[in-house]
């Protein structure tokens, strides 16, 4: 469930194991989940059977901003993506 990548506010080594056994190559941030929950009762991401009643904490993205090996590709507005990958931190099967 990719809902681990944005559950926690610090890098922990559960979220980098799962990054890791998943191949996790890139993470999507958008600083407008921090501000309303979906509308309906629907999660934020596919596959999540959690309703929010609460947005996601601000920590809980910008996180990836203070990982080391973690590149920031884009900064377009509310939207950023992170490379796990190419600096080495999650390191993919071949």
């Amino acid at each position: 469930d990719i809902s681990e990548m944005y559950a926690t506010s610090t890098w922990t080594p559960a979220v980098a194991s799962f990054a890791a056994a998943n191949q996790v190559q890139y993470v999507v941030t958008d600083s407008r989940l921090t501000q309303v929950v979906p509308p309906g009762g629907n999660s934020y991401f596919p596959g999540d059977t959690t309703s929010p009643t609460a947005p996601i904490p601000a920590a809980n993205l910008s996180k990836y901003d203070n990982i080391q090996g973690v590149a920031r590709v884009l900064a377009a507005g509310p939207i950023n993506i992170y490379d796990l990958v190419t600096d080495g931190y999650v390191p993919q099967k071949p």
